[in-house]
């Protein structure tokens, strides 16, 4: 029978967005990765939030994040491809109604009328405009930058 000494439950935020898993593209992930020297966790074995036995070996695997592409990012919009994850993880950073917006809402398909004219809105002041359809992935692709920014 396991004790509170014995297990372990862990849960991530940063800047109060709880942490999630990002799609990543593995390919330019890994020619990008060559190139850099500073590093942040961008996986590990066992998820954010899951409960553990102490002594668990959990697997990390670290990157320096802020100078990748967004395009290491697989929902990331096709325009956004060759943006700097820094440089939109500063500009989420700035807006704290986005910051708070992603902390409730892990998914553009929980945001309401207002919310999501607070995201396009943010999107043309930070000159990050998509297509409609491409709102939903935007969204993610912001969350994650933010997740994933050094």
């Amino acid at each position: 029978m396991a004790t509170t000494e014995d297990i372990a439950r862990v849960e991530y935020r940063k800047s109060g967005v709880p942490l999630a898993e990002v799609s990543l593209n593995e390919d330019r992930l890994a020619a990008e990765v060559a190139k850099n020297t500073q590093f942040t966790v961008v996986s590990q074995s066992i998820r954010s939030g899951s409960t553990v036995a102490r002594g668990t070996v959990v697997d990390v695997t670290v990157t320096t994040t802020s100078r990748l592409p967004v395009g290491v990012i697989a929902v990331a919009p096709s325009k956004w491809q060759d943006i700097e994850i820094g440089r939109i993880a500063a500009q989420v950073r700035g807006k704290p109604k986005i910051l708070q917006l992603m902390a409730e809402k892990d998914t553009f398909d929980k945001v309401d009328g207002r919310e999501r004219e607070e995201i396009v809105s943010f999107l043309a002041e930070s000159e990050l405009m998509v297509g409609e359809d491409e709102l939903a992935s935007a969204y993610s692709a912001l969350r994650s930058a933010h997740l994933l920014s050094d």
